[in-house]
């Protein structure tokens, strides 16, 4: 599920505008927190890191690519989703204080399957668990910011 809706689907529960309750399909609790737009773009930033930069210089860029996606990026794209959402329905703005949280946390799980910044097997499989683990703890979380 995109960045887009997550932020949507905050935002009609929080307007009672209805469609997020009772949508539930069979792997929604695995998926609501895949931020699509972030990997869509962190992942050709890590094939161009990998391909540009010399093997040890790639795994300190690598790192700081991740560090900027999670800090930068992904807020940064949860907050003009949100801006652009209130606005063309002309309601003031409100933080999206959790679908920023939540986005945050999920790209900070599943960027780490992304091959290039985890390197041993080991943690190539924790890296999947970790993203599998984080979904299903913000799908537990959710209720509780609303």
């Amino acid at each position: 599920m995109s960045i887009a809706t997550i932020t949507r689907r905050w935002y009609d529960r929080k307007y009672g505008l209805g469609g997020a309750a009772g949508e539930s399909q069979p792997f929604d609790q695995l998926t609501r927190y895949i931020p699509t737009e972030s990997i869509a773009l962190f992942v050709p930033t890590m094939s161009f890191i990998g391909a540009a930069a010399a093997p040890r210089q790639a795994t300190n860029v690598s790192w700081i690519a991740y560090g900027l996606f999670i800090a930068v990026v992904t807020p940064g794209i949860v907050l003009l989703v949100a801006l652009g959402k209130q606005k063309s329905a002309g309601q003031p703005f409100t933080f999206p204080t959790w679908p920023m949280l939540s986005a945050c946390l999920a790209f900070a799980g599943w960027a780490l399957a992304v091959p290039g910044l985890l390197t041993g097997p080991g943690w190539k499989i924790g890296a999947g668990v970790i993203a599998l683990f984080i979904s299903i703890l913000l799908s537990l979380l959710e209720p509780l910011w609303e």
